[in-house]
């Protein structure tokens, strides 16, 4: 059973200054239902998003709170956001739908970590409910507990991965969920209270992605039938482009 305390949850919202209305609509039907829930920060910032997030941590761990919900400001949370908070778990995100250059189609930003890099999760593709533990989520919609936040090797939790030449090779949220797992703590996915992300796409190339994706389920059906095999289609520049941001 799913219980929380409004008074023990920080909501914050890293943002460069410019959150997306659903996400604001979102967050004030939140807090407008939920009596004892602390005013919800918004931590503007001009460096980075692993920047901010550290600035709400320290904050977090300046007062009272035993849970810290982040909500990326392009993402509109689940109604029932602050039950993420009860599950009685030190890490829990609300997945969302990602979109990705190497993969054709949106999928749940949860990942597997799999030859020493993070992979789109096993399930990925197939309908999820409830709680299952993954080895990294995206922290679009994250709940950390307070014994998380306070782990002396997770002072500055948030950090880029970079390469010999600087080059940012892993952002600051997989790199985060690598630490905690390496210090024993688990992840989980709750799929009974998935976020939105609104992001700018190309309907034509969203097109596109779902008939290449679609071309190669019949390659395999066909395949698996004994008739030909399955061989990448031949991707198609449109007037959208076919590079999904």
């Amino acid at each position: 059973m799913v219980t929380f305390d409004p008074k023990e949850i920080f909501i914050a919202i890293p943002t460069r200054g410019q959150p997306h209305v659903e996400c604001v609509a979102r967050l004030e039907v939140i807090r407008d239902e939920n009596q004892g829930l602390s005013p919800i920060r918004w931590v503007k910032g001009g460096h980075s998003v692993a920047s901010n997030r550290n600035e709400i941590v320290r904050e977090f761990l300046k007062g009272p709170w035993q849970h810290l919900i982040m909500v990326d400001d392009d993402v509109a949370a689940h109604p029932d956001l602050l039950g993420i908070a009860g599950h009685g778990l030190d890490i829990v995100g609300a997945p969302c739908l990602i979109a990705r250059q190497e993969v054709l189609v949106p999928f749940p930003n949860v990942f597997d970590f799999r030859e020493g890099a993070f992979v789109p999760a096993k399930h990925a593709f197939r309908p999820e409910r409830g709680l299952v533990e993954v080895d990294g989520i995206g922290t679009g919609t994250i709940c950390l507990s307070r014994k998380v936040l306070e782990h002396p090797a997770l002072r500055v939790p948030f950090q880029h991965g970079f390469d010999q030449d600087g080059v940012i090779v892993i952002t600051e949220d997989l790199v985060f969920c690598r630490r905690v797992r390496e210090l024993g703590f688990k992840i989980w996915a709750d799929y009974d209270r998935m976020s939105d992300q609104w992001v700018k796409v190309s309907l034509l190339g969203l097109q596109e992605r779902y008939s290449q994706a679609m071309e190669i389920y019949r390659q395999r059906m066909n395949a698996s039938q004994g008739i030909g095999q399955v061989t990448a289609p031949p991707e198609r520049r449109t007037n959208g482009g076919i590079i999904l941001p």
